[in-house]
This record gives C-alpha cells, structure tokens and sequence, in this order.
C-alpha cells in the first residue's frame, strides 16, 4: 500500500476537525441552556455551577474527540469523514484495523501530543522517512491511500450495459 501524501492528511484532518466543531457547537447550545439562569449571578453558587459547567464542557468535547475518532477509525475501512473525502485510511503498522481504544486515544490525546508544541508532532512527518508524526509513532499506526470504491463498499455487482432494447423498441 501506498503511504498518504501530506496534504491529503492535512486536509481530512481539517474536514474532520470541521464537523467536530459544528457538533461541538450543537452540543455547547443545548448545555448553554443550563447555564442562563446563573449568568450575571453574583452569588457564590451561580459563580460555581458557571465554573462547573464550564468544566462540563470542556469534558464533553474531549469524549466526543475521543468517541468521534475512535468508533470511525475502530471501524473497518479505518477512515474517519475527512479521510473518506480525501480516500485515505488509518490502520495498524501490521496493517490491521485499529481498535476502539486505540484509535481514540490516537485522536485526541495522540493528536494533542502532536500539537502540543508548535504542532511539531504533526510537522515531524513531513521529514520522517515513513511519513510519520509523532502520534502514529506513539499508536503504532499508519495512514495509506485508500483504494477508490465507486459503489461505498456496498459490494454492488458492477454495472452491464443492457442485452436488448426492451419491450416495443425496435
């Protein structure tokens, strides 16, 4: 298999990143809500549960980065929205599919340690001779082309071009 070229990577990663803040936002909205009777609160316990479900928050979005990456990557074809656009696929070096955990682990505490500093971790493949960045390095992964399906993997038989014309076509 081929290895995936950086700027595909970039891009799904971009993708992805996209549709998880717009979920997030959704997400926020409806936690917003518990939160409006507290908000211009002086009182110690508004200024707490507004800390608290800050916090809350804060916590949903990290799960959800975990469960967004983890179920699409644990999944068979190994791709997440943006790496489904950009035909590409993450698997094990061995090339097996990822696991739940792993593949969660990968996408939020992986991709933050490559983001940590500068985004190094991510610019690191750029020069790595296997094209890796510093979260595949520590999960063991690699990212490939994904071979092109026009029928979604739905495993159609391909299309025939029709025998006859049909009835009362001459």
């Amino acid at each position: 298999m081929e290895k995936a070229k950086l700027y595909k990577r970039a891009v799904a990663l971009a993708i992805d990143l996209l549709a998880m803040v717009v979920l997030s936002w959704i997400v926020v909205f409806g936690m917003s809500f518990l939160t409006a009777p507290f908000v211009g609160s002086e009182s110690a316990f508004g200024q707490f549960m507004l800390k608290s479900m800050n916090i809350l928050i804060l916590l949903v979005s990290v799960l959800f980065q975990f469960l967004y990456f983890g179920y699409f990557w644990s999944r068979p074809h190994g791709q997440s929205v943006g790496m489904k656009l950009m035909a590409i696929n993450v698997t094990r070096e061995d090339g097996a599919k990822l696991g739940f955990m792993r593949a969660g682990l990968r996408g939020s505490v992986g991709y933050w340690i490559s983001g940590l500093v500068f985004f190094l971790g991510f610019i690191w493949a750029i020069f790595d001779k296997n094209g890796e960045a510093w979260h595949d390095k520590i999960f063991d992964t690699r990212v490939f082309e994904h071979p092109y399906d026009p029928y979604g993997s739905l495993n159609y038989p391909a299309p025939r071009p029709p025998t006859d014309a049909g009835p009362g076509m001459n």
